[in-house]
Parts: C-alpha cells; sequence; structure tokens
C-alpha cells in the first residue's frame, strides 16, 4: 500500500499539539498526544439567518464570499438600481453606487475587485445592455462592452477571469441564447456555445474561464433540468439536477458546487454537486428568486431577491458547514 508521501507528495507535519487556524482537509501528528488529526467536516450542513440588506430588490449582480460579498443594482417594480452594498458576514453596507442602473446583470469577483455585466434597462424592449463596469473598492469604472448585449445569463469568475453564459438577447418574448463569453481582465471573447440554449440558469460562481458549471434554467416556455461542465474549451451534458431549479442561486466550482431555490417549486429545494451527481440537502429557510449569491459549496449566501408570496425579502442566508478537528484511530 501506498504511504501518505506517496499519495500527497508530502509527509504529515509534526506538531507539539493543534494548529491555531487549521485549514479544511489539513491533517498532522499531534506529537504531545501522540495521535494523527485532520480538519474537516463534522455533522450537517445548513441554512442560517444573516443580516438585512438595506435596499431589498430582485435580479441583483452579486458576488464574493460569505464574509466578504456584494450585491449591486437590481429592480423594484418599474425602477432600476444602481444601489450597491457590501456584506461584512454581519451586516450590509451602502458604497459607491455603479454608473448604469440595471438589472438581471452578470456579476463576478469580490468585494473589493468585482465586475458586474450585461443585464437590462426596463421598461422598453429590447433595451437589453452589453455594459460592463469595475469595481476597485472606491468606485466603478465603465470598461470594455460584452460583444453580444444580453441579460438574465449565469455568470462566474474573478474581476480579471470571468464567464457569461447564455441568457435572453431582448427584453421582451424569450430569445434564449447558449453564447458564452470569457473575460480576461481587459476584453471579452466569444468561445464555445452550451450545449442547450437557456436563461435564467444557476452555477459554479467561484468557476474560472477554464472551468465551470451550469444548471437548470429555462428553454423558452420550458424549464430544464440539464447540467451542463466546461473545460476551457467546450461544454458537455453531464447528470441533471433532480429538482428543476430557474430563477435560483448557485455557488461553488465545477467539481464541487450547491444550487438552491428558484421560481419552480419546491421553492426552498437545495442539491449539492460532487463533480457526477446531485444530491438533495438541506433546504433554504427562504422561498426566493432573483437573488445575489455566490460563495463556496461548504459557505454559500443568498440576499435580496423575490418571494414567490409578492414582497421583497430583506434577508440573507448563510449556508455553513460545521467544521472540526478529528482523532484518527485504528479500525
Amino acid at each position: 500500500m501506498a504511504d501518505y508521501s506517496t499519495i500527497k507528495g508530502f509527509t504529515i507535519q509534526t506538531i507539539a499539539g493543534d494548529p491555531s487556524n487549521p485549514g479544511e482537509g489539513q491533517v498532522w501528528y499531534n506529537s504531545t498526544s501522540a495521535t494523527v488529526k485532520g480538519y474537516g467536516q463534522q455533522g450537517t450542513a445548513a441554512w442560517a439567518s444573516g443580516g438585512t440588506v438595506n435596499n431589498p430588490r430582485k435580479y441583483v449582480s452579486s458576488g464574493g464570499l460569505v464574509s466578504a460579498a456584494w450585491i449591486a443594482g437590481g429592480e423594484t417594480p418599474g425602477v432600476v438600481h444602481t444601489t450597491h452594498e457590501e456584506y461584512d458576514g454581519t451586516s450590509w453596507t451602502e458604497t459607491a453606487n455603479t454608473n448604469t442602473a440595471r438589472a438581471y446583470m452578470g456579476g463576478a469577483g469580490t468585494n473589493t475587485a468585482s465586475l458586474t455585466f450585461g443585464g437590462w434597462i426596463p421598461p422598453a424592449a429590447p433595451n437589453v445592455q452589453d455594459l460592463t463596469e469595475s469595481w476597485n473598492a472606491t468606485s466603478w469604472t465603465e470598461v470594455a462592452d460584452l460583444n453580444a448585449a444580453r441579460r438574465q445569463g449565469t455568470s462566474q469568475g474573478t474581476q480579471t477571469a470571468a464567464l457569461f453564459i447564455g441568457g435572453k438577447k431582448n427584453g421582451g418574448a424569450p430569445t434564449q441564447t447558449g453564447e458564452t463569453e470569457s473575460w480576461n481582465g481587459t476584453s471579452w471573447s466569444e468561445i464555445a456555445d452550451l450545449g442547450t440554449a437557456r436563461y435564467n440558469t444557476q452555477g459554479s460562481t467561484q468557476g474560472t474561464p477554464s472551468s465551470g458549471l451550469i444548471v437548470g434554467g429555462a428553454t423558452g416556455g420550458s424549464r430544464a433540468s440539464q447540467c451542463e461542465t466546461f473545460n476551457g474549451t467546450s461544454w458537455t451534458e453531464v447528470n441533471n439536477v433532480n429538482t428543476v431549479k430557474v430563477t435560483g442561486g448557485g455557488a461553488g466550482v465545477e467539481t464541487f458546487a450547491l444550487a438552491w431555490g428558484g421560481i419552480n417549486p419546491p421553492f426552498y429545494s437545495c442539491e449539492q454537486w460532487n463533480g457526477t451527481c446531485w444530491t438533495e440537502v438541506a433546504d433554504t429557510s427562504v422561498a426566493s428568486y432573483g437573488t445575489g449569491h455566490a460563495g463556496t459549496a461548504t459557505t454559500a449566501w443568498q440576499a435580496a431577491g423575490m418571494s414567490p408570496a409578492g414582497p421583497f425579502p430583506d434577508s440573507t442566508e448563510e449556508w455553513a458547514t460545521p467544521l472540526a478537528t478529528k482523532t484518527f484511530t485504528a479500525s
């Protein structure tokens, strides 16, 4: 049998005690207790309530981790917004507004280095947008436009390496597209189309231009359950999600992701992707769609959006996976 150093490429660290701030998956030898220990999931992940947003609205642009998140723009009936808020894991704070009021945009990056792109300015149709704005922790600046103006696409990545996937190319009747564009920090380039053109999908918000995932969404008047992964060159259809999700939330990477909520009942459904299949996990507490959302498959978040009952929720929900130190014993 291969030993640890052969498998991992390094030996287990020896410490006289336990590390003060271990990382998930870290393994070490505690020389004081003469035990091998590791840090990882202990218990069941679940959703919990967080801080309230200052300006409830739907179809915002968003990004970041649960302790450093952001939302921008969005819509309330008949009005689009420039409002930009940042979250520190406890409370939301308004910061400098975007230059152009829009809803249904894409978003990528952290709360100190982010990007928002595309979208829609109602009520006139088509009025879809190709605008891209970049945030430097102080102000928003317009940068290079998308090649194809659209709304309701799925976005993932960072301020300097992002994807905008699918969407609608007008403001009225569905004209879904499978177009995918890649951002390199300076300009957008068209790359491989989706296998199934659609809009209002969920995705792996921490994905990159060389790896990504989208799931669910809508194709005209129908709702989709297809899941596709991206390898930097082409999209490949993989196992479907169990419950169709449209305009819901998503987080994670191509091999480990979450998808939840949406306008399609059951509104609370949350599923986890392990790189091969989807498994139902703990439901959200708030039924909502068109939310701001991002994060990882172990620490995700959603905020604002629209409730199926009608009101605009001001709530934030946080997905947390309990982590703890475990002592390994012979079995």
